[in-house]
């Protein structure tokens, strides 16, 4: 049997190791719980992304079936969806056949579109260029 300084000595030693190895445990588990975390993580995004894209699908399906309908609006289930026409802009066929004074002038020349515009909705249409509109869907809940 060991004397008394012995054993306590011992008792101090042990106290130590299990306080040493309870922090090991505390670490091991922390890192158990961030990799199961970052995993799980990892899996939540990958799940968001895949919703989000799927919504962006279901968005186009909407927005191209409501152009083709004719439909400026429809309610739904859990929110009203509302489609918005751009205020147009002008697509140009063939820069070379516009006539000068739809061409401003800076550094190089380029299409004033924005004369051009007013010139096209006032008038009737030419084969250098046109207005090409755009639609977006805006998605208000009820």
């Amino acid at each position: 049997m060991t004397n008394i300084k012995e054993a306590g000595d011992n008792i101090y030693e042990m106290t130590l190791k299990a306080s040493d190895i309870r922090l090991d445990i505390m670490n091991k588990k922390r890192e158990l719980q961030e990799t199961v975390l970052y995993k799980e993580i990892q899996e939540l995004e990958a799940m968001e992304r895949d919703c989000s894209a799927l919504a962006k699908v279901y968005e186009d399906n909407v927005k191209q079936q409501m152009q083709d309908a004719g439909l400026k609006s429809m309610e739904f289930t859990h929110q009203k969806v509302t489609l918005k026409k751009s205020g147009g802009s002008v697509v140009v066929e063939e820069e070379s056949d516009i006539p000068k004074e739809y061409i401003k002038e800076k550094v190089m020349t380029s299409v004033d579109k924005t004369a051009l515009k007013k010139w096209l909705l006032a008038w009737e249409a030419i084969p250098w260029a046109s207005i090409s509109y755009s639609y977006s869907l805006i998605i208000t809940p009820k």
